[in-house]
């Protein structure tokens, strides 16, 4: 696959936060664009539907499900006064690598499926 250059214009605050960021995890400004933006489809249009119904950016809406996603955790945590152990399903792979996108969201929901109906 051939590489091409592109041009991307961001305000200087942006650009002091990416360049800060970048240089904390040691890679470059590049690499920092390329992986937030390199979405499976299918998950980006989830995030996109998200966008459009709550008029957020979609860093947030995405910012937002983690931070739920964390607030839980700590908070089972703080219940059990200790660190509990997790089985990450979403972080599942392959021979052929993690599993990711709408594989991973129907694996993922078979599973909720069934506790939900053990639950009910």
């Amino acid at each position: 696959m051939s590489k091409q250059m592109v041009s991307l214009q961001v305000d200087e605050k942006l650009k002091k936060k990416i360049d800060k960021f970048a240089e904390k995890h040691e890679i470059n400004f590049s690499k920092v664009v390329r992986d937030l933006i390199d979405f499976d489809p299918y998950f980006l249009e989830k995030i996109m539907g998200y966008s459009k119904r709550h008029r957020l950016p979609p860093y947030l809406v995405i910012q937002n499900m983690l931070i739920k996603r964390f607030a839980m955790e700590a908070a089972e945590d703080e219940f059990y006064n200790k660190p509990q152990p997790r089985d990450l399903l979403e972080f599942q792979h392959t021979a052929e690598g993690f599993l990711t996108g709408k594989v991973l969201f129907n694996q993922l929901k078979e599973i909720y499926k069934d506790d939900f109906q053990k639950n009910f």
